[in-house]
């Protein structure tokens, strides 16, 4: 389900005059990281980190909710649901969506986690669960942002 909800994603560049380019699936990821680093820089006037990277990633969300707001809203849930189950070993089912997780994917989580669309019900899980354990912090807009878990 998770490579079926990842594999849904597309975004379609160009036309008019350009080249038509789409890009999809995993492929996606990384390109809304390089998206979220631009609105980040284009409010860099905002002098606290933490307040330019929130608003440059609400921003990003409302230009992105479409392809993003399905993939959240079932990460969270897969999450809760092994939170609420009563199995015993509820980190080797944590591990099993974690592993399924591409980097790119855990910077665009991690920063809805620490965003007000994330931070009240899928951070406290995200933390329990470590699902940020192994993302490189080389990847994020900036690795002082791992320090905001």
């Amino acid at each position: 389900l998770h490579n079926d909800i990842v594999n849904s994603i597309d975004f379609v560049r160009g036309g008019g005059n350009k080249q038509v380019v789409t890009t999809s699936g995993r492929d996606c990821f990384p390109v809304m990281v390089e998206r979220l680093d631009i609105m980040c820089d284009s409010i860099k006037h905002m002098t606290d980190d933490r307040e330019v990277t929130e608003a440059g990633y609400r921003m990003f969300y409302e230009a992105h909710q479409v392809e993003l707001g399905h993939y959240f809203r079932y990460l969270y849930n897969i999450f809760k649901f092994i939170h609420n189950s009563k199995v015993e070993d509820k980190r080797f089912y944590s591990n099993l969506v974690r592993a399924q997780i591409s980097n790119h994917e855990l910077v665009i989580i991690f920063y809805n986690c620490i965003s007000e669309y994330g931070k009240e019900k899928f951070l406290p899980l995200a933390n329990e669960y470590s699902l940020f354990k192994n993302m490189p912090a080389s990847i994020l807009l900036q690795e002082a942002h791992l320090k905001w878990l």
